[in-house]
């Protein structure tokens, strides 16, 4: 028995491969990428040094909060952080890399005699997994936005939300959380790369794998002329 294997005409766009030890029935299709899954994140405004204090140097208190949705569709909480305990970047950093899904970078711009640092947080690809943070002080029981020293938001963090992955196999329609496509036929898995010209399509196809066969055949004969 000869096995079949995969194959995309361009795997910079979609790639193709057999899981849990199957090897579907031979098929071809059209694949067209019309989105890539991204990640939701957020890349703070910067700190001068890595030893600054993330709490105001007037403040009492300063809290980080992490939650689910948008800013204008607010979700579930998903972290609250003192920022007096979690007192630098580094801390900062690690306390996020606490929490399941999400991964937390410090990333240095500016000049050398000028540095700042910056604290990027991402959450997984999809827009299930999209977030949003406050950065409050409370005084006498009210919470109010941080303002002045330390870490704030001030308007000039980048906030990127996430998006789903977006595919057409045949014309047919399918959306997933992240670029893995695994439900579409027994025993096939896609993978999405990069989308697709308006128009363009990507072939895949499950067929006998022809190297294997001649490789056979050459063997075979080879054998006959030994005798």
């Amino acid at each position: 028995v000869f096995q079949r294997k995969p194959t995309s005409s361009d795997v910079s766009k979609v790639s193709i491969s057999f899981v849990d030890g199957k090897v579907p029935p031979t098929f071809s299709g059209q694949v067209a990428v019309q989105q890539i899954a991204t990640n939701s994140s957020i890349l703070f405004p910067p700190m001068s040094s890595l030893d600054s204090l993330l709490i105001g140097s007037t403040d009492t208190n300063r809290t980080l909060e992490l939650f689910s949705g948008s800013a204008a569709a607010p979700g579930a909480l998903i972290s609250s952080i003192n920022l007096a305990e979690v007192k630098t970047l580094p801390a900062l950093r690690d306390k996020i890399n606490e929490i399941p899904g999400f991964m937390a970078s410090i990333v240095q711009g500016g000049t050398a005699s000028a540095p700042k640092y910056y604290i990027a947080v991402k959450n997984g690809t999809g827009a299930s997994n999209n977030f949003y943070s406050t950065i409050t002080k409370t005084v006498d029981g009210v919470k109010s936005n941080a303002t002045g020293t330390g870490l704030v938001l001030d308007g000039t963090e980048i906030i990127k939300q996430g998006v789903n992955a977006e595919i057409t196999v045949d014309d047919v329609q399918i959306v997933s959380e992240t670029n893995s496509f695994v439900d579409i036929l027994p025993g096939v898995e896609l993978t999405a790369n990069g989308t697709t010209a308006v128009g363009a399509s990507v072939t895949i196809t499950s067929k006998t794998d022809t190297e294997v066969l001649s490789s056979a055949m050459a063997t075979l004969v080879s054998g006959f002329n030994v005798m």
